[in-house]
């Protein structure tokens, strides 16, 4: 059996916010059945695509139901991934920003040459509209901090955008 060429990670809903436009609270799933599930779901991807060392081409997206470095799951399979012996897997991000500092960046060393892409969701372009209305639980000098990182990053690493 052929594996598909894009896999795109949506099955833990995880985030750090509580955004009006997705969920009433902060969800965080560590432990517990809903977790198990996960993980069961997670376990699998990484058997089928990270586990053998391949040339194939093909992309892992983590995006959509929560933010990647919110949760366990996602965040200790970017820290994991042996980017090396994947040369032409291409990792998306969708994030809210927050929770991608430089710490978390050293952590993800293994796959920096394999980052393609980073989409930073704001919704907001002031203080106020960002942690009073749009991010919940967001902190607006944190994501500046992180995002003027970043974007120092994305300088030295041609491919990630």
């Amino acid at each position: 059996m052929e594996l598909p060429q894009a896999v795109v990670l949506s099955h833990e809903q995880s985030c750090n916010l509580w955004c009006p436009s997705c969920r009433l609270e902060k969800i965080l799933y560590t432990k517990g059945p809903l977790y198990d599930k996960a993980k069961i779901i997670n376990d699998k991807i990484i058997d089928a695509f990270l586990t053998k060392p391949t040339d194939r081409y093909f992309s892992i997206s983590c995006l959509g139901a929560g933010d990647p470095f919110a949760s366990k799951l996602t965040r200790d399979m970017l820290y994991n991934i042996k980017g090396n012996k994947f040369p032409n897997l291409q990792v998306f991000l969708g994030t809210n920003g927050l929770m991608f500092t430089e710490k978390v960046w050293n952590k993800m060393h293994k796959i920096h040459h394999n980052l393609s892409r980073c989409d930073i969701s704001i919704d907001a372009s002031t203080k106020e509209t960002y942690e009073q209305k749009t991010r919940l639980g967001g902190n607006w000098e944190l994501l500046l901090k992180n995002l003027d990182f970043l974007n120092s990053m994305s300088a030295n690493h041609r491919n990630f955008i």
